[in-house]
């Protein structure tokens, strides 16, 4: 359980924070290991299993973005069965009825642009407010305090505060409103 927090700034820069709680069951402990990192032009989030995004972090290389059109394509096409390969190959996905499943969920941002992946692997893009037309002023949220968190990231999003500062600002609300999101949190930009 946990709480990933990502919103693009006003020069399309991917922002990320993530909280420090590793959950198994009702015990929680603080960790010093992150769970997002940037590699190469990604910065990635993940809640589940802390071993998935360590294979993702050390092991996986993003691949070239030859033969797509547009970043979704790269993103379906080349990333994600990039990293499922990996993932596979290091044991950290299962087959259930015949379908691939991993562990953990991921936010992705890339190019400006904040991806969901889930545990089936699918990508989405989440629109600005839901019911609007995609627009990169965008933000995302996941984990158990993800609905919070996207509660607190639309509740001041026409507020003029800083990016960093509306992700501070979620990710305390999840830590106070859901049972499983702790401090200390951590940021980055790419």
């Amino acid at each position: 359980m946990t709480c990933i927090v990502a919103a693009v700034n006003k020069d399309g820069e991917v922002c990320m924070g993530c909280d420090s709680a590793g959950t198994s069951g009702a015990d929680i402990t603080i960790r010093q290991d992150k769970k997002m990192f940037s590699k190469g032009l990604f910065l990635i989030g993940y809640t589940g299993s802390y071993r998935t995004g360590q294979v993702l972090e050390f092991e996986w290389k993003p691949p070239t973005r030859q033969g797509t059109k547009d970043d979704m394509e790269y993103m379906v096409r080349k990333v994600v069965p990039s990293m499922t390969d990996i993932l596979s190959e290091h044991e950290t996905t299962i087959i259930k009825d015949s379908e691939l499943e991993g562990n953990a969920i991921l936010l992705v941002g890339y190019k400006s642009v904040i991806y969901q992946v889930g545990c089936d692997f699918q990508v989405g893009i989440r629109a600005k407010d839901g019911f609007s037309e995609f627009d990169k002023s965008y933000f995302d949220a996941i984990g158990s305090g993800g609905e919070v968190a996207i509660g607190s990231l639309y509740s001041t999003s026409s507020r003029k505060v800083s990016v960093h500062d509306r992700l501070r600002i979620a990710l305390q609300a999840s830590a106070m409103y859901t049972a499983f999101v702790e401090p200390p949190f951590y940021f980055e930009s790419l």
